[in-house]
């Protein structure tokens, strides 16, 4: 059983693509629900989560800061992030995922061939494990 890398080690991995560290450890990313263009070009998003093109957004960060993104041309869409998330899951269910609403990850710890992940739902802790292949409840 290994530990998990440290976070400097995880943002160097994240920052370089490494694809050694992959299954070893997740990334979670928060979303403003922009869109730009190139993330358009290169995702098939369904046309129906995604609003009118815009030219000018205006972001504020949690310091009240302003900061403006401005194009000549339709750069930016803000995604229907609820609808988009139901879509996505709907597409998960389909291919076999099992989605356990309200669950919390805990830990995980890494071997070779797969990891254990710790997960809590309704004050109750678990492990799960989780390989490349698909994820089993060891309950």
């Amino acid at each position: 059983m290994t530990t998990l890398p440290t976070i400097q080690q995880m943002q160097r991995a994240y920052r370089r693509s490494d694809t050694s560290y992959d299954g070893i450890f997740y990334l979670g990313v928060r979303t403003t629900g922009i869109f730009v263009r190139k993330t358009l070009e290169d995702f098939s998003l369904p046309e129906d989560c995604l609003g009118p093109p815009v030219r000018r957004v205006l972001l504020y960060a949690p310091s009240g800061r302003e900061m403006v993104l401005e194009s000549p041309r339709d750069e930016f869409r803000m995604g229907r992030m609820g609808k988009l998330y139901v879509r996505r899951l709907e597409a998960c269910l389909r291919a076999g995922v099992r989605w356990r609403p309200g669950t919390r990850y805990l830990r995980a710890e890494v071997f070779r061939r797969g990891s254990l992940v710790l997960l809590e739902r309704a004050g109750r802790a678990s492990w799960a494990v989780a390989s490349t292949l698909r994820i089993s409840s060891t309950r």
